[in-house]
């Protein structure tokens, strides 16, 4: 949360990253706003390390461009305090972060979740539309409902909802039906389900992040 002599550097709202930012490094930095990927700009591996920042969007909902997408963006050891859009994002890794929202919107071209701890309960938890996704060592703590099964989809997109999914050594506050992932080449291996919430972290409470926690 600072540094002994110069305490943190704050950015007073958000950043965008447009076209041409290939090899961008975002690192140590505190935003109250967001970082957002401008829709139909490519930028390819973008590393935003160490940050506390709002919520991240990777271009928008709508586009299914491959030449736009932004290849291999990658989330290391953030603290995430709302959610994740990766729908412009082709093949993402999102590793050692503790995040507040969900993480949602990626068609079919996949990505690794890995040693995250997602934070929020109820249905604003879920996976919308995350295919072909591998998850492994993972804290999950909504007990509600993970995966969506969608309506409204395009037919380019292959069926609705959240399908496609790799749960490997992850636990799960809920019960493995939370999952609710569309059994499309859906692999659970060595995941356990109904870990008691006041069990798993020391001095923690509520779903928001402080850095006095344990």
């Amino acid at each position: 949360d600072s540094t002994v002599y110069t305490d943190r550097t704050i950015i007073q709202g958000g950043l965008s990253i447009a076209a041409g930012a290939n090899n961008l490094l975002i690192e140590g930095l505190y935003l109250t706003g967001d970082i957002n990927f401008v829709a139909n700009n490519r930028s390819d591996n973008v590393v935003i390390r160490r940050c506390n920042l709002n919520s991240i969007a990777i271009g928008n909902s709508w586009n299914r461009v491959d030449s736009s997408r932004c290849y291999n963006p990658l989330f290391i050891h953030n603290i995430i305090r709302g959610s994740i859009n990766f729908s412009e994002a082709y093949g993402f890794t999102l590793k050692g972060n503790i995040i507040g929202g969900a993480a949602s919107v990626c068609i079919y071209h996949g990505g690794f979740i890995e040693n995250n701890v997602f934070l929020s309960k109820g249905i604003n938890a879920t996976f919308a539309n995350l295919r072909n996704v591998t998850y492994k060592n993972n804290i999950f703590m909504n007990d509600t409902t993970l995966g969506y099964q969608g309506y409204a989809c395009y037919s380019y997109d292959g069926s609705c909802g959240s399908w496609g999914g790799t749960f490997l050594n992850n636990l799960f506050v809920g019960k493995q039906s939370s999952i609710n992932f569309t059994p499309m080449a859906s692999v659970n291996s060595n995941n356990i389900f109904q870990v008691g919430d006041t069990t798993l972290f020391v001095n923690y409470s509520g779903t928001t992040f402080d850095y006095i926690y344990n």
